[in-house]
């Protein structure tokens, strides 16, 4: 497996290293009105075929399957923007000026930026990608190719017009244009940690609050489990959360006793761990171990904690096997948002 990826590895870098070595000799070190010509073409056609997957879905279907024009019809600012960024970028490559080119190739590279922020904001961290869901893919492959043709035409007019550092020469269009790309991939960072812990949940009954990432779904009626449950959305998995009294003259040890025979009598349950831990800053009886339903297998792991009002709370995790660790990271921020009242 390890000699397989880094097979992988040597063969995309030398594909890379190889075409990158031609397209410089090509059209980096001189300038011809053929090769402006035809970057100009590549880059027109690149953004006017980004525009064709605006038709098709971008969200998953599993939760919306909205296509693009219908994320531009309920008024998303960041589909929107990208939208009319590719839009005048076709228009400004239209009009053939070396100053309307300029213009248009700076909305360009912006419209990529941006378009992967909004799609770390949109979509779910981690979900089985279908092809008829994939425009988004598409558009971004589209953008940056025309994001490389659009600056190796950028360069043809400096190389014709014998200028190597400055855009346009001056200093105070170099200054605009580095505020400009820092305002961009400063979007672009905010977009990747934004929006995935985007719905904030506050318990009443059980007191406490967690992050959720967007789009997991919320049954706090315990009609299903009894437990406040929390499901991603292709259901690989289930968090719980629950708050319950210590019994009157019961101490700590008799419940931890009281939690592993239940769990190992249980025939769902095959613990496997069980350990004392420090969770919160609160002693914690951890168990780990597989839990079987009629259906699928799961990894799970619980933390019950002995908090200081004589209560224990529960925080449990319950992960398809067949999902693996790809979840991992969502289930961790739910785990460190976690506030206890």
């Amino acid at each position: 497996m390890i000699a397989s990826t880094s097979l992988q590895y040597v063969i995309f870098w030398s594909l890379l290293i190889l075409i990158s070595a031609y397209l410089l000799r090509k059209f980096y070190f001189s300038a011809s009105s053929e090769k402006m010509k035809w970057l100009r073409y590549i880059a027109l056609t690149t953004e006017i075929a980004a525009l064709a997957p605006f038709y098709f879905s971008w969200i998953p279907k599993f939760i919306s399957g909205d296509t693009g024009f219908q994320l531009i019809a309920a008024g998303n600012a960041d589909v929107i923007i990208v939208f009319g960024l590719v839009a005048g970028a076709i228009l400004l490559f239209l009009f053939n000026t070396s100053r309307s080119i300029r213009v248009g190739a700076i909305a360009h590279i912006a419209a990529s930026v941006i378009l992967i922020g909004a799609l770390l904001r949109l979509l779910p961290e981690s979900y089985p990608l279908r092809f008829d869901e994939s425009a988004p893919i598409f558009i971004i492959l589209l953008l940056l190719v025309g994001d490389v043709a659009s600056l190796l035409l950028w360069h043809q007019f400096q190389v014709r017009e014998g200028k190597r550092i400055n855009i346009w020469g001056g200093k105070k269009t170099a200054i605009w244009l580095t505020v400009f790309a820092l305002a961009v991939f400063g979007y672009w960072i905010w977009s990747s940690h934004s929006g995935k812990t985007a719905v904030n949940y506050q318990s009443e009954r059980y007191g406490y609050s967690v992050s959720l990432p967007r789009y997991w779904s919320i049954d706090a009626t315990e009609s299903a489990y009894p437990a406040e449950s929390f499901e991603n959305p292709t259901g690989d998995v289930t968090l719980f959360f629950q708050r319950l009294p210590t019994p009157v003259g019961v101490d700590d040890t008799t419940v931890r006793g009281a939690i592993r025979e239940e769990l190992e009598k249980n025939p769902y349950h095959e613990p496997e761990i069980f350990e004392e831990r420090v969770w919160y800053d609160y002693p914690a009886y951890y168990a780990e171990g597989i839990y079987r339903d009629d259906r699928n297998e799961f990894l799970f792991y619980e933390y019950n904690a002995f908090l200081g009002d004589h209560s224990v709370f529960t925080a449990r995790a319950n992960v398809k096997i067949s999902a693996g660790d790809k979840h991992q990271r969502d289930i961790d921020r739910v785990f460190n948002s976690l506030v206890l009242e």
